[in-house]
């Protein structure tokens, strides 16, 4: 189980920054970083280390919830399926 704990951690971490090099390209840096920590905060893990499964999917419920607002629902979109963990049966 640890090492399945770990391969999400890494996919997480991942996932996080690709998201974020997105974001930055269109918010900028700074806001980018700032979408990301308020996402991290509303998903309830309160940091990326301690994410699981389900609080990545709020995480990018949040963050694809706040992009919709500021650039529409195509970029939300964008958010959404570019965030997605892989289906591979890690944290069940």
């Amino acid at each position: 189980m640890i090492e399945a704990d770990s391969i999400l951690t890494v996919q997480i971490r991942s996932n996080m920054e690709f998201l974020g090099k997105i974001l930055a390209w269109v918010f900028g840096p700074k806001a980018a970083q700032c979408a990301l920590i308020l996402a991290t905060n509303e998903s309830g893990s309160g940091s990326p280390e301690r994410m699981t499964r389900e609080s990545w999917n709020r995480f990018l419920d949040r963050l694809a919830d706040m992009t919709a607002i500021i650039c529409g629902d195509i970029l939300a979109g964008v958010i959404r399926e570019h965030g997605q963990l892989a289906s591979t049966g890690v944290g069940y």
